[in-house]
This record gives structure tokens, sequence and C-alpha cells, in this order.
């Protein structure tokens, strides 16, 4: 089996170019589906998105990308935002994919 064929290699001390692939494809993200990305992975943690972060990642506030979206979803009572963290609230916990599909637009505008 590849577990068996990968354990003899990894015995074998054999070069890491021995081992075969351990994934079987991958995805390339343009910059509209990092960020998107990044928003539905960081919401999903108690802490939510760091503000500075996600600037210094993509070189650009996340109000300007998502202004729109945050807006609607702090609205709505699911997302809160302060000066260094967006994050879910208590309510946003419970609708956490209604929420994180909101910014996972095929297109962003300004970017």
């Amino acid at each position: 089996s590849a577990l068996d064929d990968y354990l003899v290699r990894s015995r074998s001390n054999a070069p890491p170019s021995d081992f075969p692939p351990t994934v079987d494809g991958h995805e390339t993200l343009d910059l509209a589906g990092a960020m998107g990305e990044t928003m539905m992975m960081q919401l999903r943690l108690r802490d939510g998105v760091d503000l500075r972060q996600f600037q210094r990642r993509f070189g650009l506030s996340i109000k300007a990308v998502y202004g729109e979206q945050i807006a609607e979803l702090c609205a709505e009572g699911l997302l809160e935002i302060n000066q260094t963290r967006l994050r879910l609230t208590m309510r946003g916990v419970r609708f956490a994919n209604e929420a994180a599909q909101r910014f996972l637009a095929p297109a962003l505008p300004n970017i």
C-alpha cells in the first residue's frame, strides 16, 4: 500500500524527492480567493480576524475590501468590529456558514 511504501522509505533515510506526493493536486488562489479563504477560516476562530494582519498580508484594509458585507453583517447582529478585530457575535456563531459565505464573492470590487 502507499502507506507501507511511505513507511519503508521514511525508515531508510531516503531523500524527500524519493517520496510520492502526499497530495494529488493543489489549488492556486488569486487575490480575491485568498482574501475570501482568510475571512472564512479566521471568522471561525474565537478571536476572529486581526485587522492589521489582514492589511499587512494583502496591502488593503478589510473595510476597503469588505465594507459592505461587514456593515450588513453587523446590522444583522452577526459580526462585531473594533479597532483591532472583526469577529462573529454569539448570534453569528450560530450562522457562521452564512456569514462566511458572504466573503466568498466571485469578484470583489476595487481590487
